[in-house]
């Protein structure tokens, strides 16, 4: 009797020899993927960082403090961009 539940990779989204991937989650990691996945997660800590500041009293916060979250959320913002749009447009490889 022959179950009509296949175990193929191709019957679960394995796809033909690839690396198989589950939300998003790679197993094979270049720098790109790497560098992309760390500043995402660092945008959310320096938009947090940056919402805190400016909520914050004027007479706790020094103020250099806002300029400075300020300018890493904008970096941040660029790391993302480059290694997403840009490597993208520039016929996936990055700019020399």
């Amino acid at each position: 009797m022959r179950s009509s539940r296949t175990g193929s990779s191709a019957a679960l989204g394995g796809g033909g020899g690839g690396h198989r991937r589950a939300y998003g989650v790679q197993t094979k990691l270049d720098a790109r993927v790497a560098v992309h996945s760390v500043a995402g997660c660092f945008l959310y800590g320096a938009f947090v960082a940056k919402i805190v500041l400016v909520r914050a009293p004027r007479w706790r916060v020094p103020g250099w403090a806002l300029p400075v979250v300020g300018g890493i959320l904008v970096a941040t913002v660029a790391a993302l961009w480059y290694t997403s749009a840009l490597w993208y447009f520039n016929g996936l490889r990055l700019p020399a």
